[in-house]
């Protein structure tokens, strides 16, 4: 009897035990999964398009769907990271530096005179602008001469330090077939003996000449810019120095228009000069200017040789007072 009890006991405490497990496995093993708060914040960071965390404004993400997606790409840590800011104030580009909301530039992407200002760190610009002035796109590459532009108006300094350099770089895309590229270069070398005046003399024989054959070109607008380059060269640099250049560049090359635009100039440096300087001076200038003079006057041009026998005119007046 009492094995019998105590047989029954021991049943009824074994089957309690069992309801007792079962009791306590009746929640779902994600029930028992259940993030906690941190996790929870986790799992709203990320997001189902791609590595960047970021949280969801309506929907929530279960932790579960998490693990289960493969598609996720989960990093290693869920240490909420500040991400760097992609333009900090030491690293704003240069292209940007010194436009304002009103100060973009026109249309052909040559700035206007009024649009030239300075640089906050010109050492840098220079750089820059070698830079643009190397690469194959031409939007570039006005960008690169609209540099040095500013560069020549308010650091003229900097640029005088590599000013060789920057006369052959800005020389050679006034050869550039592209229109707009070789009208902005033609602009620029415009600016260079305007604000750096008697600092081009060394650079004359390259500039003058690369300007004078741009002047035989169809286009009516580079030809426009060219003549107020060469007018700005003559008014700016040393006058028997622009007279030497002028002569070398345009006095025997083939094309009407170059030789007419070479006269043309020749006659505004005379002009400026004055007999009594010319005469002053070395004697090699004086002999050659007299024999262009001579040469241009013999020209087949018709406007040539008016433009010569206007020098000689101008020329004996002055003489004579």
């Amino acid at each position: 009897m009492k094995r019998n009890r105590r047989k029954e006991k021991e049943y009824n405490h074994k089957e309690n035990q069992e309801l007792a497990d079962l009791g306590g496995k009746d929640q779902t093993p994600w029930d028992i999964l259940e993030p906690n708060e941190p996790e929870r914040m986790t799992a709203e960071k990320l997001n189902l398009c791609g590595d960047i965390l970021t949280p969801s404004r309506n929907v929530s993400l279960p932790l579960e769907n998490v693990a289960l997606n493969p598609s996720l790409k989960i990093t290693s840590s869920f240490k909420k990271t500040k991400r760097p800011a992609l333009l900090q104030s030491d690293e704003i580009s240069l292209r940007a530096q010194g436009y304002s909301k009103d100060q973009s530039p026109s249309v052909t992407g040559v700035m206007d005179t009024s649009e030239l200002c300075p640089f906050s760190k010109p050492e840098m610009a220079l750089t820059e602008a070698f830079t643009l002035l190397a690469d194959d796109d031409w939007k570039k590459k006005i960008e690169g001469l609209n540099f040095i532009r500013r560069l020549s108006a308010h650091h003229g300094t900097i640029l005088t330090a590599k000013l060789r350099e920057t006369s052959i770089a800005v020389a050679q895309e006034v050869k550039n077939l592209r229109s707009g590229v070789s009208r902005a270069a033609v602009v620029c070398l415009g600016d260079l003996f305007t604000y750096l005046k008697k600092s081009m003399d060394q650079e004359l024989d390259y500039t003058v000449k690369i300007l004078l054959h741009k002047a035989g070109e169809s286009n009516t607008f580079i030809r426009e810019e060219v003549d107020k380059a060469l007018k700005a060269m003559v008014n700016n640099v040393t006058p028997a120095r622009a007279v030497c250049s002028l002569i070398d560049g345009g006095q025997s090359h083939l094309n009407s228009a170059v030789r007419r635009c070479t006269a043309q100039h020749l006659s505004d440096t005379v002009e400026r000069m004055r007999l009594n300087r010319i005469l002053s001076g070395t004697n090699v200038v004086a002999d050659r200017l007299f024999t262009a003079i001579v040469k241009f006057t013999q020209d087949s041009s018709q406007q040539t040789r008016l433009v010569s026998l206007i020098v000689k005119i101008s020329t004996f007046q002055v003489a004579e007072s």
